[in-house]
């Protein structure tokens, strides 16, 4: 698994990272859910740069919660 600059677990999937962030590893004032999330940023120029865009960030109280945003993400792709 890779790791950003802070520790934080990443992969890459074509021009996205999905980072898991752990609440240990965020400031109290970034860390407003109070637990781990994952966070999704698109790279500005892969090509040239590892710069990220903000990306959103999802908060992760229980594994119910990562099965939750699959089932979503599949059911917006429609694929059942």
């Amino acid at each position: 698994m890779k790791k950003d600059s802070k520790g934080n677990d990443y992969i890459d999937i074509d021009n996205i990272r999905v980072t898991l962030v752990r609440a240990i590893n965020r400031t109290a004032a970034n860390n407003w859910p109070g637990c781990d999330v994952i966070r999704i940023q698109a790279y500005v120029d892969p090509a040239n740069t590892s710069a990220l865009h903000r990306g959103a960030e999802f908060p992760v109280n229980t594994k119910d919660e990562i099965i939750d945003l699959v089932r979503v993400l599949l059911e917006i792709h429609k694929i059942k």
